[in-house]
């Protein structure tokens, strides 16, 4: 269900080049500190650290600017090597079980789908749809990305105010039922979240109204599901794994979202021990020995639709987004069919 061959595939967007960072006082491309004392967004970091990885992979940007990545020679002799090995065995290139019935990029499932539809859209932007077509909406910062506009019946879900996660004119004129950056719960017929105070700094937890971060606990399309935003604590705290008890599938960042460089996001990932983790905010140095940790398939489809008895047994990831296939050839994985 979890294949070990390394596919080469995929775009990198040329947007993220041109424009520089001071990271530890060394400027980084990425993005613009606007001024002398400001702090940078999570989302300006890991724009700085996402183009670092890349040159330290070997991956460089097409000098047309289209957006096609290439790799040094090392790598790309590695590369066809993998690809030679492909095609040598039909077995090690397996996927799971079954493939998604939802049709990806139309927001909707077919009425096929039975499982939960995914969609990741960059940062910790996520679509979780129902069978029932019930949408929840989770940290939108880019409303252009969501697979159709929302509705009244659409749930959003905002962890914190950062940019990077909150669009604030948008959400203002959200039409449907929201949570944002507050802890309390939510119940409906077929939803119920529970939200709850986090830090994104340290192991300091504020409560409200200064609780720099949220998480939410999802129960939805008989899902258990946990969204950790930018969680920068070292470790979740009891009150927190209380609530958040075993889920089926938790989105969690694989990048030190604190500023600080003292945490590591793969504890909070030991802890919560997910059968499926799908990262979003990602640094190469944390990819890496997640990747040692866990087994893991990356899609570069819009969507993935689950069913609940396909879920692994254990702790495996699914990589999504514009970054998939780049992990997936960091790791050595293949592609899904999810």
């Amino acid at each position: 269900m979890w294949p070990e061959v390394w596919t080469v595939k995929g775009r990198l967007g040329s947007s993220q080049i041109g424009q520089t960072l001071t990271l530890g006082g060394a400027e980084c491309p990425g993005s613009r500190v606007p001024a002398r004392n400001h702090v940078p967004t999570s989302e300006q970091i890991g724009r700085a650290r996402r183009l670092e990885d890349r040159h330290q992979m070997g991956i460089v940007t097409s000098s047309k600017g289209s957006g096609h990545m290439r790799f040094s020679r090392p790598l790309a002799a590695l590369a066809v090597l993998a690809l030679a090995f492909a095609g040598c065995s039909s077995s090690s290139t397996s996927s799971p079980s079954a493939s998604p019935s939802g049709t990806a990029g139309t927001g909707t499932p077919t009425a096929a789908a039975k499982g939960l539809t995914i969609f990741y859209e960059e940062n910790c932007q996520v679509e979780l749809i129902a069978p029932t077509g019930r949408r929840v909406l989770i940290d939108v910062w880019n409303p252009a990305a969501l697979s159709s506009p929302a509705k009244a019946t659409d749930v959003l879900l905002s962890t914190h105010l950062h940019t990077d996660h909150y669009n604030q004119a948008w959400a203002d004129t959200f039409p449907g039922q929201k949570i944002t950056n507050e802890s309390t719960q939510l119940k409906l017929d077929d939803l119920s979240v529970t939200s709850m105070a986090a830090s994104h700094t340290d192991d300091i937890v504020e409560p409200d109204p200064n609780a720099s971060n949220h998480i939410f606990v999802i129960d939805f399309a008989g899902f258990h599901i946990v969204h950790t935003g930018s969680t920068g604590q070292t470790r979740l705290n009891d009150v927190q794994m209380a609530a958040i008890g075993d889920p089926d599938i938790a989105f969690s960042v694989l990048q030190d979202v604190s500023g600080t460089n003292h945490t590591s996001p793969l504890k909070q990932i030991e802890q919560m021990t997910p059968k499926l983790l799908i990262p979003t905010h990602a640094a190469l140095e944390y990819v890496q020995p997640a990747g040692a940790k866990w087994s893991g398939t990356y899609t570069e489809k819009s969507s993935v639709t689950i069913a609940k008895e396909q879920l692994p047994a254990k702790t495996a990831m699914l990589f999504m987004g514009q970054q998939a296939s780049t992990w997936g050839a960091v790791l050595k994985i293949a592609a899904s069919d999810w």
